[in-house]
């Protein structure tokens, strides 16, 4: 090892362990469970100057029982910000806008998570916002109703993007039993029979204080706001729900292999190994495989199928490890039919860590990466909020990034060779490819359309507009550019671009 490396490795290391003692100065979360089962955490962060506060709910399409595939759980996700029994229809989305806050929520296979961030002074209001939500959501049957069409606009918007088809086909394919397998949104069929008062049934079943992570991160104090907290959540009932108990997929042990095509100009292709759960020891092994492998411009298959062999215009993989067994996954796209050799070339690089590992310095460096990425992730109060709700309702302790990072500190050469050759393996392996439509018959027309030239016109006031046809798609899409930002603003008013932007 260069001195030149060794003072970057003692940089980074400097860099690290100062992160992590401010993390761990500047943060402070305390856990307490109230008598109906709500479990609340609360991360004081004083020198934040937002506060977050997010209810996590543990129910997502996997766990939808007898509404499996309607995409019930993002349904109901929609539905909570249409109004309350003392917030009128539109009325959450102004209250928080008035305090200067943004509110927000997603669905996961796993669960449903509502992120609120607002000025600290707000947390009050926004305390009654979010418990309103969870609380006293009325899922007008007309509102229901107008929501249904934007989610299948919604569903449109999805087959139209070729990242998320391949994403849906990779998870029909991998698993065969696991409800991994359904698409979160829900199949359309399905999901155009899910009536109101089945919605409300839902909502009344899952989101229960026993079921429900309130996590909250930023410029508080714990033992002020519990007792507010407490207070709010008074009235909140428990009631009896069914433990997850889901079916689980068996050992893969044959090689799967899926073509489609698609209205596209590029090749998209995943290689899918069968990985392993949050809860096993394995995972962190896998991890720093991954980091090796397929993330950032010093790794492996970027170096090698990207930049030297230029088999693909972009390259990644990653280890997904959700509460049930994930994914190890190498994804990659490209504009020339160069699929095969990419996946030998792709392949070759497995082999090799599988024979020799990871060298020595490059173990130190995605070690380095990999524990990086995790502190560097909780610096802001929605992080912190955010990761906390989800360790501790799924890892069963919002400290386990500390036990991620010890565990991630113990990885060896050997562990690394050892998953490699446990899990890489043909018979593990899913490739999904997603090739241009004409490969195996597309018309001539069809494919002028798909590549259609970019047509520029200057109007008479100046504006520029450019326009590209493509009526592979029913969507149009319509984006404007402005010269304003950051380097056309006075010194003394930075930040006025993105003022104006929200106005």
């Amino acid at each position: 090892m260069t001195v030149r490396h060794r003072l970057l490795n003692l940089w980074v290391f400097i860099i690290i362990v100062c992160f992590c003692r401010v993390g761990q100065a500047s943060e402070q979360t305390s856990r307490q469970v109230l008598d109906n089962g709500l479990t609340v955490l609360i991360a004081e962060m004083p020198s934040s100057p937002t506060v977050s506060v997010y209810a996590l709910v543990k129910t997502g399409s996997a766990t939808e029982g007898k509404f499996l595939g309607t995409g019930i759980s993002h349904f109901l996700e929609h539905m909570l910000f249409k109004g309350t029994k003392k917030r009128s229809m539109g009325a959450i989305s102004q209250e928080v806008k008035a305090l200067g806050g943004t509110i927000n929520a997603s669905t996961s296979f796993d669960y449903t998570i509502y992120t609120l961030d607002v000025p600290k002074a707000a947390f009050a209001p926004a305390l009654d916002i979010m418990a309103d939500m969870l609380m006293n959501s009325t899922l007008d049957p007309v509102e229901v109703n107008k929501e249904r069409e934007v989610i299948f606009g919604e569903m449109r918007m999805i087959n139209d993007r070729p990242a998320r088809k391949l994403a849906d086909i990779v998870f029909q394919n991998v698993y065969t039993r696991h409800p991994y397998r359904h698409p979160i949104i829900g199949y359309v069929p399905l999901f155009a029979k899910i009536s109101p008062q089945e919605l409300a049934d839902y909502y009344r079943s899952k989101y229960i204080p026993n079921n429900i992570v309130f996590s909250i991160a930023g410029a508080v104090h714990a033992k002020e706001i519990f007792p507010a907290i407490e207070k709010t959540f008074k009235g909140f009932e428990p009631k009896p729900y069914q433990d997850r108990n889901l079916p689980v997929d068996p050992p893969q042990n044959f090689f799967r292999r899926v073509e489609q095509e698609y209205p596209s100009d590029r090749y998209r292709f995943t290689m899918a190994y069968q990985g392993v759960s949050l809860f096993d020891r394995d995972m962190y092994a896998l991890d720093v495989l991954a980091m090796a492998l397929g993330q950032g411009e010093s790794s492996r298959l970027y170096l090698d199928v990207f930049k030297n062999k230029r088999l693909v215009d972009a390259i990644g993989a990653s280890d997904d490890t959700p509460v049930d067994r994930g994914t190890f996954e190498v994804n990659a796209e490209t504009s020339k039919d160069s699929v095969q050799e990419a996946i030998a070339a792709i392949k070759a690089n497995i082999e090799a860590v599988k024979k020799n590992g990871i060298r020595p310095e490059e173990l130190e460096k995605t070690k380095r990466q990999v524990m990086s990425s995790r502190v560097f992730g909780r610096q802001t109060a929605p992080s912190v909020a955010y990761q906390n709700a989800v360790n501790e309702a799924f890892a069963g302790d919002y400290k386990f990034e500390d036990k991620y990072l010890e565990e991630i500190k113990r990885v060896t050469n050997d562990d690394v060779k050892r998953v490699a050759g446990t899990y890489l393996v043909n018979e593990r392996l899913t490739i999904v490819v997603l090739k241009p439509q004409g490969k195996s018959g597309q018309s001539t027309a069809n494919a002028a359309q798909v590549s259609g030239e970019i047509q520029k016109f200057v109007l008479a006031n100046g504006m520029t507009v450019l326009l590209k046809e493509d009526h592979t798609f029913p969507l149009v899409a319509v984006n404007v550019a402005l010269n304003a930002g950051l380097r056309q603003e006075p010194v003394e008013l930075n930040g006025l671009a993105n003022l104006t932007a929200d106005l």
